[in-house]
């Protein structure tokens, strides 16, 4: 007989009273390193052959999914759209969670090559193709991307809001923890639109939940944020505290992704006038950011860390 089980299936065999179960297929959602999609690929490719037994066939499509999303994010979008129109195929009434990750992956291919208008229309049906089925984690990642690929800040605000209410309704733990993901997305929108006041209280949410959930690394993102907020206002000696308190904290529990924090530190001593005391932040947020590839590859923003640094 099969079992389904979250989108895996196990095939058992009675023996008197005794189950027998198969190797579980494993749950190829914890094998992504967003890092390295070449290297991801590869891990999926290796379950392929058990995924396309017989009585997998769901599984089967929701990992060919993913293996096209490892295509598109390295720009093969070619290849991508190919490996989804094998899963569009293969689709049928009982294939329902595979259709709704191919929704959202055929819309991240559009999407990441710039065909924005496609995209936002397969978000649109993920949304409501996975609020339909109760699969509100790929139902708020829809509502993430359509964020995304939506034009105006009230768009983009209004879909980010609508994934933190379900985030926040939902009783899938897992679909809850987009949240933080939500409010900083929100927060960076409005602090983009220089809606400050609402950028800030967003910020403070995120900073209140991130506490909640013991997880100080994001905490730091938020309050940073909130010191960043500061300087854009022009306060600068209160963002210079801000962020001299998080290089603080970062020191003290030995992290050492500080580059933003010294970036932050110099702009402000900068502008305050305290351009030699500026100095050996800018230097050190060089150094740090220099090994951040999409830093990295903003030229204008490393030329004036790098001639501020004198």
């Amino acid at each position: 007989m099969a079992v389904k089980t979250m989108g895996r299936t196990l095939s058992t065999l009675l023996i008197g009273a005794t189950l027998v179960t198969a190797e579980e297929l494993p749950d190829f959602d914890k094998l992504w390193n967003y890092g390295d999609p070449a290297g991801t690929e590869e891990k999926f490719r290796a379950i392929l052959p058990r995924a396309k037994e017989p009585g997998n066939a769901d599984y089967h499509l929701q990992l060919l999914t993913q293996i096209a999303r490892t295509q598109s994010l390295r720009g093969q979008f070619a290849e991508a759209h190919k490996t989804l129109d094998e899963v569009e195929g293969k689709l049928t009434d009982e294939t329902k969670p595979a259709r709704l990750r191919y929704l959202l992956e055929r819309g991240r291919s559009f999407n990441s090559a710039g065909e924005g208008e496609k995209a936002l229309a397969l978000f649109k049906q993920a949304f409501e193709f996975g609020t339909k089925l109760g699969e509100d984690y790929h139902a708020i990642d829809a509502a993430h991307m359509i964020a995304i690929a939506v034009a105006t800040v009230d768009e983009k605000l209004a879909w980010g809001r609508k994934g933190i209410d379900l985030a926040g309704k939902t009783k899938d733990k897992r679909a809850a923890g987009w949240k933080g993901a939500l409010l900083n997305n929100v927060g960076y929108t409005l602090l983009e639109a220089k809606r400050f006041d609402e950028a800030r209280a967003t910020f403070t949410d995120l900073v209140t939940y991130e506490k909640g959930r013991q997880n100080a690394r994001g905490e730091s993102i938020a309050k940073w944020f909130l010191g960043h907020i500061l300087r854009k206002e022009g306060k600068h000696e209160e963002a210079l505290a801000a962020q001299r308190d998080l290089l603080k904290q970062a020191e003290k529990e030995g992290r050492e992704n500080t580059g933003f924090t010294h970036e932050e530190i110099a702009e402000c001593l900068y502008a305050l006038g305290k351009k030699d005391e500026a100095k050996p932040h800018f230097k050190k947020a060089f150094d740090l950011l220099n090994k951040i590839a999409w830093v990295k590859a903003d030229k204008k923003r490393m030329e004036r860390l790098a001639r501020l640094a004198g």
